[in-house]
This record gives C-alpha cells, structure tokens and sequence, in this order.
C-alpha cells in the first residue's frame, strides 16, 4: 500500500512540474535582458542583417505596406516570425507608450542608414512598419 501511495505521489509531482514548466517558448516579443516597458532606446544584439534581406522583408514579405490592420495577414505577424524570416535578432527596442508599442529595429550590415522599424502592440502583432533608406 505505501509504495502505491508514494508512485501515485510520484506521478502527481511529475505532472505538476510539466504543466508549470512553459516550454521556454518566445511569447511574441520578448528579449531577454531588455525591459519591454523602458522608453530608453536599448541595444538588444550587434548582429545585424543584410540590406538585401531588409529590403525583402519590407518590399516583399510586408507586401511594402507600412501599416497592418486586422484584415491584412500581416498583422498575424510576430516578433518570433520576423526575427526567424530576416534571421538576426532585432539592433534595438523602445517602447512607446503613448502609443502601446514596442519598436524594433534592425540596421543593414551595410550601412546604419538603412533600417527596418516593424511596431507591434502590446498583444504582441504587428501594427506597423517603417522602411528607412530601403529601396526595391
């Protein structure tokens, strides 16, 4: 009887240690290290992608649009999708709170003039985008 008891309390324990564990899995838009609230600019990596996956990624995969609403399926769009599409994660981050969004910017490794913006809200989809020195 006790080494029932003490399997099925094994179980228990086994159980309830998977259900709290949360898969690591990025929510969205999370960085680590970076206060997601913080309206300061911070550098989240020196990695920085290419002009030309920037210039895809803006003129192609967002269809070149600079803002998303519900019906467009952009706006289904992650942090998670972006960084995995262009490949690097983003330069820098700002929240802006006047507005409820987080800011992301990735610099080409060409040259910092050029860079993409993509603005998500706080649930986490992309709102808006802004293509800087970018060109087809």
């Amino acid at each position: 009887m006790k080494k029932s008891i003490t399997l099925v309390l094994a179980a228990l324990m086994m159980l309830s240690l998977t259900a709290c564990g949360g898969g690591g899995k990025d929510k969205g838009g999370a960085l680590p290290g970076i206060d997601m609230k913080s309206t300061d600019t911070q550098t989240v990596t020196p990695d920085r992608a290419t002009l030309e996956v920037l210039n895809e990624t803006f003129f192609t995969y967002l269809g070149g649009l600079n803002y998303f609403t519900d019906g467009d399926p952009q706006a289904k769009l992650t942090y998670a999708d972006l960084k995995e599409h262009i490949g690097v994660d983003c330069s820098e981050y700002q929240y802006q709170e006047e507005y409820q969004r987080g800011v992301y910017t990735w610099y080409a490794a060409e040259d910092e003039a050029c860079c993409l913006s993509l603005f998500f809200g706080d649930n986490g989809k992309l709102v808006a985008a802004g293509a800087y020195n970018l060109s087809l």
